[in-house]
């Protein structure tokens, strides 16, 4: 009777880890069309953005079987830095002399920890500009369907000096930018 017991018991735990293992998947995703980064700031003269659409993901999530995400296990974001434009050459060409685009040319964001709570993402990482490295939080809404397409938005706020850059000025120092920057991002992400 002991044995049978025990029997039932190692079968009970062998069948529970097969369902878990069948319920919970991790899945790699990607950037797909419609994923772009904006980094918009002030100046004395005009507001400025620049806009770059040749974001890489590479994510692996947690998902159910019916693709609810419960985890995010790795996230990385590469920029290359001279894919950031404004519509205006003189100022795109400040702006890679200001962060020094040519030794730095990715802006990376690797992510260390993060969880997920009521379709928000809540992710700390480790942010790189210009060869400088800083710690952010990054809270990101997403909508995940069925087909386990993944859209997420979001925003932050940091500061130029942050990245020991120091905010550039332009016609003799009579146009300053502000020191704040906004970071807004879309990213459509595919599992596959």
């Amino acid at each position: 009777m002991n044995r049978h017991k025990r029997h039932t018991g190692v079968s009970l735990f062998i069948v529970s880890i097969l369902f878990c293992h069948q319920a919970l998947s991790q899945n790699s995703f990607r950037q797909v069309a419609g994923t772009s980064i904006v980094v918009s700031g002030t100046s004395t003269l005009h507001d400025w953005t620049l806009t770059s659409t040749e974001v890489k993901i590479n994510a692996t999530l947690q998902l159910t079987e019916g693709s609810v995400l419960i985890g995010l296990e790795s996230l990385s974001v590469v920029i290359p830095t001279k894919s950031l434009k404004s519509g205006h050459v003189a100022m795109d060409r400040n702006t890679y002399s200001t962060i020094d685009a040519e030794r730095y040319p990715t802006i990376e964001f690797k992510m260390l920890s993060a969880t997920v709570s009521n379709s928000v993402i809540h992710c700390l990482g480790q942010l790189t500009v210009a060869g400088a490295t800083k710690k952010i939080n990054l809270d990101t809404a997403f909508k995940i369907d069925t087909k386990q397409n993944l859209s997420c938005t979001g925003s932050i706020k940091l500061k130029m000096s942050d990245f020991n850059i120091e905010p550039p000025s332009f016609m003799f120092g009579t146009v300053t930018t502000g020191n704040e920057i906004t970071i807004s991002f879309q990213a459509n992400l595919a599992g596959g």
